[in-house]
């Protein structure tokens, strides 16, 4: 049989997704847990959520300062909470859409090293 000395053919493991151990004995793990590349640094978040305040305050503002009268203005509001609810919507779906990809591809991911790790050329 090939493969490692003392082994059946199969490595004896296989670091696999954040330090999870593939093996004889094992079953492909997949964590959840972010990685230091997809995590932000504080400077980020903070001009994210200090540029969402600032640009929200300056059009509720325009529109309550227009020439108008208040109905114009309050459906103008209601327009302008319409817009930032169906942002955050937006761009919740689009965050679990990305990570579903990720997981989807973790999974293929340990499904092929699976079949790696059990592959003996000598028994073809």
């Amino acid at each position: 049989m090939g493969g490692f000395p003392g082994s059946s053919g199969r490595a004896p493991f296989v670091r696999f997704f954040h330090g999870s151990m593939v093996g004889p004995e094992r079953e492909p793990t997949v964590s959840y847990e972010p990685t230091a590349s997809s995590m932000h640094s504080s400077a980020w978040v903070a001009f994210t959520q200090i540029n969402f305040a600032v640009s929200t305050a300056a059009v509720a503002v325009a529109i309550w300062a227009m020439p108008a009268t208040i109905w114009i203005r309050a459906f103008l509001g209601l327009g302008l909470l319409a817009v930032i609810g169906a942002t955050i919507t937006m761009t919740k779906t689009l965050r679990d859409l990305h990570e579903a990809g990720k997981v989807t591809s973790k999974v293929e991911t340990a499904k092929v090293e699976r079949l790696l790790t059990d592959f003996d050329p000598t028994a073809v």
